[in-house]
């Protein structure tokens, strides 16, 4: 008669185990990413939004709209506008143009970022410094893993 279990059923377990808990930290990242993605492009079109309100001004800095109050607090640090993955974003505006940028995306991040439907609002995309006209269609996955190809990548929306 056998009693307990044996050093290999053991392994075999935790084995099981470890591969049941990297899938669902894959998920969880998955997720995060998505919902951080989500917050990002919000901020973005308020950003714009924001911009496009105060056209008639020459200038304005991601300082001017942060010392506004009419921005969301938890994005702003001082006088610098961050995105939810904690990267500041640069803002160059006035008389009615602008151009946003989000600094220190990983690749995934702007994967997902570039390929969101953005609709009539934006213009332009620019990722990494190459300019995407909107006209021409949204970006598609294997385009945006293409252009995302650095581990640290801009993104940005840009007026025409």
């Amino acid at each position: 008669q056998r009693k307990g279990v044996s050093l290999i059923e053991v392994l075999f377990v935790l084995g099981i185990l470890a591969v049941l808990l990297g899938g669902t930290m894959m998920l969880l990242s998955q997720a995060n990413n998505k919902l951080k993605t989500g917050q990002t492009e919000a901020e973005l079109l308020g950003i714009i939004k924001i911009v496009q309100s105060l056209k008639d001004s020459d200038s304005i800095s991601a300082s001017d709209i942060a010392q506004s109050g009419t921005f969301p607090q938890k994005f702003v640090k001082g006088d610098t506008i961050v995105s939810a993955f904690g990267t500041e974003i640069d803002i160059t505006a006035g008389s009615g143009s602008y151009d946003i940028e989000v600094q220190g995306l990983n690749k995934s991040s702007c994967v997902l970022m570039a390929t969101q439907e953005f609709g009539d609002v934006v213009p332009n995309l620019v990722i990494n410094g190459e300019t995407h006209a909107m006209k021409s269609g949204v970006i598609s996955p294997s385009q945006a893993t293409t252009m995302c190809s650095s581990s640290s990548n801009s993104f940005g929306v840009a007026s025409d």
